[in-house]
């Protein structure tokens, strides 16, 4: 069965880069827009595009993708579904090894390292789709819990649970046994 494609798709394959960087400009139009606030279901995806620079390090040493990424959109409130607007400016890095390269200990020292590249894997046929990578990458950048100005949570006091309210202060348990020493 094949594979879907992307609302917003850019294939390319890293296997025939040169060694030379490649800038590549990605910009959604007002279908890919709308197609992809469908998907991820927000109320509207104004904008969505990125600036990269792809860097080919050779065979066994992978690709190196940085850029900007811009998004501007409005997604639901949680509590009252109001939209709530986002607006996405990130700098990425992206660290692509060849397939089955990645160790666990390597993604452990990643993790650990400051500004390090996110690492990906390189597919065995090489294609990348630039498009969904930002997609999905701007979905990581926004609120997933967005919450309109002024929107609280109700509850329902006679089960116990309250929200929105300080946590009451618990009584000392000492505090007996204090009178108790000013007695004597």
């Amino acid at each position: 069965m094949p594979e879907q494609k992307s609302e917003f798709s850019y294939d390319i394959n890293f296997y025939e880069l040169s060694a030379r960087e490649k800038h590549v400009k990605l910009s959604a139009t007002p279908e890919e827009l709308a197609a992809l606030a469908a998907r991820m279901g927000f109320i509207s995806l104004k904008n969505l595009q990125a600036e990269l620079i792809l860097k080919n390090l050779g065979k066994t040493k992978g690709v190196i993708v940085k850029g900007s990424l811009k998004a501007k959109g409005s997604q639901a409130c949680i509590i009252s579904l109001e939209p709530v607007p986002f607006d996405v400016k990130e700098e990425l890095a992206f660290k692509f090894l060849p397939e089955g390269s990645i160790t666990p200990e390597m993604e452990e020292e990643n993790i650990y390292t400051l500004n390090s590249e996110d690492l990906e894997e390189i597919p065995q046929d090489g294609i990348v789709d630039l498009g969904e990578l930002m997609a999905q990458y701007m979905v990581l950048s926004i609120d997933p819990y967005p919450r309109a100005k002024g929107a609280m949570l109700e509850a329902d006091p006679q089960k116990g649970l309250m929200v929105n309210e300080p946590e009451e202060k618990k009584p000392n348990p000492f505090a007996k046994l204090a009178v108790l020493r000013d007695k004597n």
